[in-house]
């Protein structure tokens, strides 16, 4: 994934998690010397307001936080998977 369309997906993800007021932010995660098979996605959310934003994960999150997270997520991925082939494939 290109870092734009990570960027595309970063902006829709944030702005749809607004709509039923959470926070959520979509990071890349780097390792350096280019070791791409360990670089990743990370969800980072934010439910209550008394609380910093953290990584999605089993331990910190229920059920219900992580599937409402993941299913956002994978909304604003599809947007911008078919703008982007709207603009490839134009038909």
């Amino acid at each position: 994934m290109s870092i734009s369309i990570t960027w595309h997906v970063l902006v829709l993800y944030s702005h749809i998690d607004a709509l039923i007021d959470y926070i959520g932010e979509v990071s890349l995660r780097q390792v350096e010397g280019y070791k791409f098979e360990e670089w990743g996605l990370e969800l980072w959310v934010r439910f209550r307001d008394r609380e910093a934003l953290a990584i999605l994960s089993a331990q910190r999150n229920s059920g219900g936080e992580r599937a409402v997270s993941t299913m956002l997520f994978m909304m604003a991925l599809q947007v911008c998977i078919l703008e982007y082939h709207n603009c490839v494939n134009p038909s």
